[in-house]
């Protein structure tokens, strides 16, 4: 008996670890309260027009509770903070 296996190609594994942070600064938004307590990597910041801004941090280690660091950017800018 003869049996024929085919290889199975391996696919990488996805993941994402990390917080979108989108909000609208006065100046910089890595510079506003709170920050911070999004992580301690923050690697890209975009200005998407209008004022707006979007900060991107990485990093296994940020913190789940996204709540205390949103009302304190919330404070420090004005405006509304969007965070995923």
């Amino acid at each position: 008996m003869c049996w024929i296996t085919a290889a199975r190609p391996m696919l990488p594994r996805v993941g994402y670890w990390g917080t979108v942070v989108v909000a609208r600064p006065t100046g910089l938004l890595v510079d506003q309260d709170g920050m911070s307590g999004f992580g301690h990597q923050h690697h890209w910041l975009r200005d998407l027009g209008d004022g707006w801004q979007l900060v991107e941090t990485s990093g296994w280690k940020d913190p789940p509770d996204l709540l205390g660091p949103c009302g304190a950017v919330v404070a420090s800018t004005g405006h509304p903070v969007f965070v995923a």
